[in-house]
């Protein structure tokens, strides 16, 4: 080999990439080598099971996921609801106290209701 030859410069950090990633093999784990398109992960973190995941990651990431489950679970749950308060909150007469209220949002709230207002029942 010559002592002029060149160098690819974008073979020697491949090179380097592949080695950092496989620098400790003990570490490396079947979850971690899977390979997903940009948002095809999601489905594919949702089919893991607990056990691989507590073998593989350990008991924090089982926690990660069932607390980001949990949140997503919640906020259906809040759109779910809205479906209804929204238009019941909506329809509710406008009181004197609410009458220079110019901020539509604040017509789709429960500060909308009078007190014994029949409208509170759906809350």
């Amino acid at each position: 080999m010559s002592v002029n030859a060149t160098i690819d410069p974008c073979a020697v950090a491949a090179t380097e990439e592949t080695a950092s990633r496989n620098s400790v093999p003990d570490l490396n784990c079947d979850l971690a080598e899977r390979s997903y398109a940009p948002f095809a992960w999601i489905p594919g973190v949702i089919k893991v099971s607990d056990e691989e995941l507590m073998e593989q990651c350990g008991f924090d990431a089982i926690s990660y996921i069932r607390l980001l489950q949990l949140g997503a679970k919640l906020a259906l749950m809040g759109c779910f609801i809205a479906i209804w308060l929204i238009p019941t909150y909506a329809t509710a007469p406008t009181r004197e106290s609410n009458a220079l209220v110019t901020d539509k949002l604040d017509e789709l709230a429960v500060g909308h209701t009078y007190s014994n207002d029949p409208r509170l029942f759906g809350t």
